[in-house]
């Protein structure tokens, strides 16, 4: 009994063709099982030294070949065989007691091995393999032995990469070893490889020359540039870690079903984009940028320029993906997505991420396509202090990427921060996506939930600038879904707690959108209007030092003007910047220092700059409250960034030209060079006393009280430090608790006052 052993003998007389890669040449037989002797005639025919074999060793050779059924198996158990036998995989699969593995075995065609009597089992499980492997290779089955779907995936794939026969076939191993389980534990047994052995592997099995094969794996060759497969030349590892796929299911997705498009092979990763929910008309605050935008990318498809990209910025919920697709719809060209989390929703690595964005523009090349990455802090800011991202560590490949892709891309982050500078250099057109204005943000809010939203409702939702179109997006779709459960379960109304009521999907909707805002770290939706707009504020209930009236008539005429309104609480300061806006028939914007300040160095800054432009933008009267928060002096700064935010707020004075009103109970204290700045400063004390009798009938009488009005209006006319926000105070507390007469009022008023940490004047003193 003979057997086949001779390594150069084999590839000597085991070749590939074009016309048929896995044809085995001079090997096919006519019967469907292989006898021993027909091995060792086959060995010495071919100039194979032999071997003495024992007689107990026949049983191995008169085995069935692989059934006819098998066919699409039979290549990868061949290289499984092959793997185990000339590679040394074999020294890993038996041990002394025989098979390591019985199921892989099974796999391999092997019979279980007969363990009675005092015999070596490991010497017998090497000649059963070896055995096998003999007959395997003199099988005419593995001649067609690609599944159908591979050979016409990899040949689709191949003419849209331009790829060659030599990087075909070795994609094709790939996708059968990493699908394959039998194939893949064999390709394990073989243990780490170094690049070196691992082209030396490739070679002996697609018999095809080793310098081909290192250049068909050459990371500028067009596997490894595409990203589709790629060697990991950083470290040793074992065949299925050494030789990677572009992701985990793109050999499944291979060896599925053919495909007619090749991108199709790709989905979970590269995804064809939606349509935007968004309109153009949504973008009317970047009207400019949106069309520089368009027409960068059009000129960019219609002439097939090379190196074109386009990063746009802004804060999470801004609406960059949507504007992304709506340009890709603008230009009637398809986009394409670079996934960031797979079918799991587990997120994808960055390097893989990048792999895909290789491959989407490897394929799409030809055709007029648009590319979106999101979340490219995956790519660019996923390193750490003592590590680089994923781009630094490609640095130089990333720059000329930036500069070759073919296909135009638009990538989106919310920080561009996180770019490297050398990057953004790279970016033909960088732009930050700003929170839509106010108007736009009341647009956008009666498309989405004004069917189930109240005009008051829509207002304060207007007010609130970090209500994004996605949140409200989101609130009106679950909200929408409350009024359909609704309104289909009518007949449920007398079960246990009935159907909700048309009012109570507005509340759901105030309360999810309020505490998405919160959960944010933003302040919840704006109060319900404030008495000012209910046209209750005058003022000439506001004791100022300058005439209030006549102020707001000449801004009327000329509206560029930088007012500080300083007094002590309550005194109407707010109140009044809401009142001018309305006279000078601009929309009012009121910040506090709770939507300004921010956690991170430069944030505050940043907010500020944001203040002043969509205020800008609107042409709106921009009011910051607390306003002592930023502007304290600069001399009395511990850190640097409390000189750089009084430097920011200054600055944007400077250059703001409508109405900016700051208003402050803290005057002292104020940087210098703040109040030089401003135009006028107009100071906001204590009502006096025939104002304060006023205010109190007024009051009295929308709270409805009518008797002894006149005697407590005296004793309102000697408080010294009463405030219009002290009546504010009490009428919202008569609403929950009613007050009787005006002798309660005057004592509620009295508490105010007694409450403020001041020493009043009595307006009637005594000797």
């Amino acid at each position: 009994m003979w057997m086949m052993i001779d390594d150069a003998a084999r590839a000597r007389r085991v070749t590939a063709t074009r016309e048929s890669p896995w044809r085995l040449q001079g090997m096919s037989l006519g019967t469907a099982w292989i006898s021993c002797d027909t091995i060792c005639r086959m060995a010495l025919d071919n100039g194979i030294t032999p071997f003495h074999e024992e007689p107990e060793m026949r049983r191995f050779h008169d085995t069935p070949v692989i059934d006819e059924t098998m066919v699409d198996g039979a290549l990868a158990q061949c290289w499984a065989l092959e793997l185990l036998v000339h590679h040394g995989g074999i020294n890993q699969f038996v041990g002394r007691a025989g098979y390591g593995d019985d199921d892989f075995a099974e796999f391999l065609g092997l019979d279980p091995l007969d363990e009675d009597g005092d015999r070596d089992l490991g010497r017998l499980a090497r000649y059963a393999i070896k055995a096998r492997y003999g007959q395997v290779m003199g099988s005419g089955m593995v001649e067609d032995g690609i599944p159908s779907a591979l050979g016409e995936n990899t040949s689709r794939l191949g003419r849209l990469i331009g790829a060659n026969p030599v990087e075909l076939k070795l994609l094709q191993f790939a996708v059968l070893m990493h699908a394959h389980g039998g194939l893949n534990r064999a390709a394990c047994y073989i243990g780490d490889l170094t690049t070196h052995r691992l082209i030396r592997v490739l070679s002996a099995l697609l018999r095809e020359p080793a310098t081909d094969i290192k250049a068909a794996l050459a990371e500028d060759a067009i596997l490894a540039e595409s990203g589709i497969l790629k060697v990991d030349r950083n470290a040793n590892f074992n065949f299925p870690g050494k030789l990677e796929l572009i992701s985990n299911g793109f050999a499944d997705r291979m060896l599925e079903t053919a495909e007619n498009d090749p991108v199709r092979l790709f989905r979970g990763i590269l995804n064809h984009s939606q349509a935007s929910s968004l309109s153009a008309g949504d973008y009317d605050h970047m009207k400019k940028g949106v069309a520089t935008v368009r027409a960068l990318l059009d000129e960019a498809c219609t002439q097939r320029r090379k190196g074109v990209n386009v990063f746009l910025y802004g804060e999470p919920g801004t609406g960059k993906t949507e504007m992304a697709r709506l340009i890709a719809g603008l230009l009637g060209v398809k986009g394409f997505e670079v996934s960031s989390e797979d079918r799991d929703g587990d997120p994808i690595a960055g390097q893989s991420r990048l792999q895909a964005w290789r491959a989407a523009n490897a394929m799409l090349r030809n055709r007029k396509a648009l590319l979106i990455f999101d979340e490219v802090e995956d790519v660019f800011g996923d390193g750490s202090l003592f590590e680089p991202s994923t781009a630094q560590k490609r640095k130089g490949w990333m720059n000329r990427a930036l500069e070759t892709n073919p296909v135009p891309t638009i990538w989106l982050s919310n920080d561009v921060s996180s770019l490297d500078p050398a990057f953004v250099r790279r970016f033909d057109l960088v732009m930050e996506v700003r929170q839509p204005t106010r108007s736009q943000r009341h647009k956008m809010a009666k498309a989405m939930v004004g069917h189930l939203a109240s005009g008051e409702l829509l207002e304060r939702i207007a007010l609130s600038e970090h209500l994004s179109p996605a949140i409200m997006q989101r609130a009106g779709d679950v909200a929408g879904r409350l009024k359909a459960h609704v309104s289909g379960n009518k007949s449920r109304a007398g079960k246990k707690g009935g159907p909700l009521r048309a009012v109570d999907l507005e509340d759901s909707l105030e309360m999810l959108l309020d505490n998405t805002l919160k959960a944010q770290g933003f302040r919840g939706l704006a109060d319900k209007a404030s008495d000012h707009a209910r046209g209750i504020y005058d003022p000439a209930f506001t004791n100022a030092d300058t005439d209030l009236a006549r102020l707001a008539e000449g801004l009327r005429e000329r509206p560029n003007a930088r007012i500080c309104l300083y007094g002590p609480p309550g005194t109407g300061k707010t109140a009044y910047g809401c009142w001018l806006a309305e006279q000078l028939d601009r929309p009012l914007h009121v910040k506090r220092a709770s939507d300004l300040l921010g956690k991170y160095v430069g944030e505050t800054e940043r907010r500020m700059a944001n203040a002043f432009r969509e205020a800008k933008d609107e042409d709106a009267v921009l009011l910051i409250d607390e306003v002592d928060s930023f502007l304290q002096d600069r001399s009395k700064a511990h850190h640097s960034w409390e000189v750089s935010m009084v430097n920011e707020m200054l600055t944007q004075m400077e250059r703001y030209e409508g109405v900016f009103i700051a208003s402050t109970n803290l005057m002292d204290g104020l940087d210098p060079a703040t109040l030089r700045r401003f135009d006028l400063k107009l100071k906001f004390g204590y009502l006096g006393p025939e104002q304060a009798r006023k205010l109190f009938l007024k009051w009295s009488k929308t709270m409805g009280l009518r008797k002894g009005l006149e005697s407590a209006a005296r004793e309102v006319e000697a408080m010294a430090v009463l405030t219009p926000g002290d009546f504010a105070a009490i009428a919202r507390r008569h609403r929950f608790q009613p007050l009787q007469d005006p002798v309660e009022v005057v004592e509620a008023l009295r508490g105010e006052c007694a409450m403020k940490n001041v020493r009043a004047e009595r307006r009637f003193g005594f000797i």
